[in-house]
């Protein structure tokens, strides 16, 4: 397989033969990659791939049948829970529908880790909220509820939730599925903004090509449980990879099968 190789100098996270299965399933067959600290890297392929299993791998709510992963040189996989649920903090999870709570405001879904997890005082907490929602254009939303918001306006107040804490690692799953082109564009940006305001390193599952080509630093691509590409965004526009020629350009024929 041609590919060029990121420079990883700097590697937070690594997979090293990882395979899991799901009863006859087989999801991940020897999936070896490495996550740059302080960068984009996005993990792309064909709906059902495994890509969102990756992301739960890397925080131990799935533990692989076979492989490593290492965080900061050290093997989560051999991990307790009680040293799992620990490492978990240093990770921040933004889910595909943005899982906010239909019962809480806006305020209140994004205040909620600091109450949770923290000591803060109510008024920096409100000040710390605040000031992150009107980062996000929400300013005006504060209190409302989730009912009352756009699916954009959920993602945003989701993003703020999973920043306001400063992980060490922020992670999305599918954060433009369902949006028009032009909120895409804006939850792109955010996504840009937020990394390089926090410096922040960012796992983006994805399978929308305009993200691809215009934000990650570094790109990985699954088929049938392996890396068939990897390389960055400049690399895909002269790739002569098959597995990305196909993705990339959407076309039936190549080594992707078509449902």
């Amino acid at each position: 397989m041609k590919s060029n190789t990121p420079d990883m100098r700097d590697v937070i996270v690594e997979f090293q033969g990882v395979a899991k299965r799901f009863g006859t399933q087989e999801v991940h067959k020897d999936i070896t990659l490495k996550i740059p600290r302080g960068k984009i890297t996005y993990i792309v392929g064909p709906s059902g791939t495994g890509k969102s299993v990756l992301l739960k791998e890397m925080i131990g709510l799935i533990r692989p049948d076979k492989g490593a992963i290492l965080l900061d040189g050290e093997d989560i996989t051999k991990m307790s829970e009680k040293e799992l649920l620990l490492l978990r903090r240093r990770f921040s999870l933004l889910f595909q529908q943005g899982a906010l709570f239909d019962f809480m405001s806006v305020f209140d879904n994004v205040a909620f880790p600091l109450r949770e997890h923290t000591k803060t005082p109510a008024t920096e907490i409100k000040s710390k909220v605040v000031s992150l929602l009107t980062k996000v254009g929400l300013k005006h939303a504060i209190y409302k509820m989730p009912g009352e918001l756009s699916g954009g306006m959920k993602k945003r107040v989701a993003l703020a939730r999973a920043v306001i804490l400063h992980p060490e690692i922020l992670m999305y799953d599918e954060p433009v599925a369902g949006l028009d082109p032009i909120m895409s564009s804006v939850i792109d940006n955010l996504i840009y903004t937020t990394q390089q305001q926090f410096k922040i390193t960012t796992v983006v599952v994805s399978h929308d090509i305009q993200s691809i080509l215009t934000i990650p630093d570094y790109i990985y691509m699954l088929y049938k449980g392996y890396i068939v590409y990897q390389g960055t965004k400049e690399d895909i526009k002269t790739s002569d990879n098959p597995y990305i020629v196909q993705f990339i350009n959407a076309k039936k024929d190549g080594p992707i099968e078509v449902a």
